[in-house]
C-alpha cells in the first residue's frame, strides 16, 4: 500500500467513527440508517439468506429492490451475522476507495502538466468527498456509495486513456480490463449507470477500442437479459415495482412492446395455475402490472396504483418478515 494513502484512510475513518458516534448518541444507542429504504434490502437480504427466497414476505414474490446486485451484497454479510450493520460495512470500504481514486485523479492531472508538481495534498480528495455528500451517502444504507465508486473509477479510467492518448503512450491492458469490469457492474449497481455505461462504451469507441466496446456491451446486455428472465420466472414484471413507478418512460416502454406483454400474460397464466389469485392485492401489484400497461392508459393508472400500494405494503408487512424477534436479531446482528 503506497504511503500516501494513510492519511486518506484514517481521515475517511475519522469521519465515519464521529458520526457513527453522533448518531448513537443522538438516538440515545440505537442505531439507524437516515432513510426507511435499507431497512426493505435488508429484509430481502434476510430472505435470500434464510430461505433462498426474492421477496419481503414468504406467501409470494416481489422485486422492490432498485438495485440488481445490492441484496445479493448484503447476503454474505447476514449470514455472517452483521445484521443492521451489513450495509455500513459494505459502504465504508467503498467510501475509502472513492477517496484513492479521487485522490489518484488529481495526481495524474497534475502530473500531465509540467508546470505543476506530483505532490498532491490529501486534504483536496477530502474536501472533495466531502462537498459531494460522500460522507453522508455511507450513512443512507443504500448502494449509492457503491455507485459513486463505480462512476468515478470508470470516469478516472477513461481520463487516464485520454492521457495516454495525448502523450502518445499505450497503457497496460489491465487497466483496460478493469474499465470493462466497472462499466458492466454500473447498471448492474443502479439502472441509471445506463447513461454512464453508454458513455463509457462511446468513448472507447473514440479511443479506437471497438472490440472493448463491443465485448461490454454485450456483458450488459446478457447481464439485464439474465435478471429480466429470472424476474419473469418468479411471475414479476421485468422491472423492480420501483423504477416502474418512479419512472414513466419505463411504464410506456412495457406498454408499448408487444412482445413484452405476451411474455408478461404467460407468466400471469403461469401464476394462475399455480395457485396465486391476481384478485389479491399483492398479486395484482406484483402481476397485473405487466398485463395492465399492455391495454390502455387508464389501466395503467391502475396497475400503478397497485405498484404503490405493493411499495407501502412492503413497509407496513416489514415486521411479517422480520417479526419482533427478527427485528432484535437483525439489531443484534445476527439471523438466528
Amino acid at each position: 500500500m503506497r504511503r500516501d494513502w494513510y492519511p486518506l484512510i484514517a481521515g475517511v475513518l475519522a469521519v465515519v467513527v464521529a458520526e457513527f458516534v453522533l448518531i448513537l448518541w443522538t438516538t440515545s444507542g440505537h442505531f439507524t440508517y437516515t432513510l426507511d429504504d435499507p431497512y426493505i434490502h435488508l429484509a430481502l437480504a434476510e430472505n435470500l439468506a434464510r430461505f433462498g427466497h426474492y421477496g419481503l414476505n414468504l406467501e409470494d414474490y416481489s422485486s422492490p429492490s432498485s438495485s440488481i446486485l445490492w441484496p445479493l451484497l448484503l447476503v454474505p454479510f447476514l449470514t455472517l451475522g452483521a445484521g443492521l450493520y451489513a450495509p455500513l460495512i459494505v459502504n465504508t470500504p467503498c467510501a475509502i476507495a472513492t477517496v484513492l481514486v479521487i485522490h489518484q485523479l488529481i495526481v495524474e492531472c497534475a502530473a500531465s502538466d509540467a508546470k505543476h508538481g506530483t505532490k498532491v495534498p490529501c486534504v483536496w480528495a477530502l474536501l472533495i468527498f466531502f462537498a459531494a455528500n460522500g460522507f453522508g451517502l455511507i450513512f443512507t444504507g443504500m448502494e449509492h456509495s457503491l455507485q459513486v465508486l463505480v462512476t468515478v473509477s470508470v470516469l478516472y479510467l477513461l481520463i487516464r486513456m485520454q492521457l495516454a492518448t495525448d502523450s502518445g503512450k499505450e497503457l497496460p491492458s489491465y487497466n483496460h480490463y478493469l474499465l470493462v469490469l466497472f462499466v458492466v457492474l454500473s447498471p448492474l449497481v443502479r439502472f441509471e449507470g445506463l447513461a454512464i455505461s453508454a458513455f463509457a462504451i462511446a468513448m472507447l469507441i473514440r479511443f479506437r477500442k471497438p472490440r472493448l466496446a463491443i465485448f461490454s456491451a454485450g456483458l450488459i446486455a446478457l447481464s439485464l437479459v439474465s435478471y429480466f428472465h429470472a424476474m419473469l420466472a418468479l411471475g414479476l414484471p421485468w422491472l423492480p415495482s420501483s423504477v416502474l413507478v418512479k419512472s414513466a418512460a419505463a411504464a410506456d416502454v412495457i406498454a408499448q412492446t408487444s412482445i413484452t406483454g405476451k411474455i408478461a400474460g404467460a407468466a400471469a397464466r403461469a401464476a394462475k395455475r399455480s395457485g396465486r389469485e391476481l384478485g389479491n392485492s399483492r398479486g395484482r401489484a406484483a402481476l397485473g402490472y405487466p398485463c395492465g400497461f399492455t391495454t390502455s392508459s387508464a389501466r395503467r393508472d391502475h396497475a400503478q396504483r397497485r405498484a404503490r400500494e405493493e411499495c407501502q405494503d412492503a413497509a407496513i408487512d416489514r415486521p411479517q418478515v422480520l417479526g419482533r424477534d427478527g427485528e432484535e436479531r437483525i439489531l443484534r446482528g445476527g439471523l438466528g
